[in-house]
């Protein structure tokens, strides 16, 4: 096949459906689309119950004065790390599992890994510190 006729044939496969997706709006993955409902409300649970289980836990310790023990303190350090990360890290992973092209900007493309770290490792920082 010589050149000319080769890129007909790829300008009219260019044409077809498989490039004409729009990667301005989220599309969920293919692959996820009979279960994507079960992910979401697998997330919801994961969220409403770590945040709830954790504020009972900041509860607990404040309420009956556990804090003035180190232990206890590096306890609610964990569950404001774990709160935060119910909060905001969560809902934006499950959308970065669903959704198969990134719409969130450059600064999230960058910020997202970092925080998921961070709040892995900061209460391991602060026990480290702390002895």
């Amino acid at each position: 096949m010589d050149g000319t006729k080769y890129y007909e044939a790829l300008s009219e496969g260019m044409k077809s459906e498989n490039f004409t997706m729009d990667f301005t709006k989220p599309t969920i993955k293919p692959t996820l689309l009979n279960v994507y409902i079960l992910f979401i409300i697998l997330y919801g649970v994961t969220v409403v119950c770590g945040v709830c289980l954790n504020i009972f836990l900041i509860y607990h310790v404040i309420s009956e004065r556990l804090y003035r023990d180190a232990t206890c303190g590096y306890f609610v350090n964990i569950a404001l790390a774990d709160i935060i990360k119910c909060l905001f890290v969560l809902p934006i992973t499950l959308m970065v599992t669903l959704v198969q092209n990134w719409t969130w900007g450059s600064f999230l493309c960058y910020f997202l890994p970092m925080l998921q770290v961070r709040l892995c490792y900061f209460p391991f920082y602060i026990m480290l510190r702390s002895t």
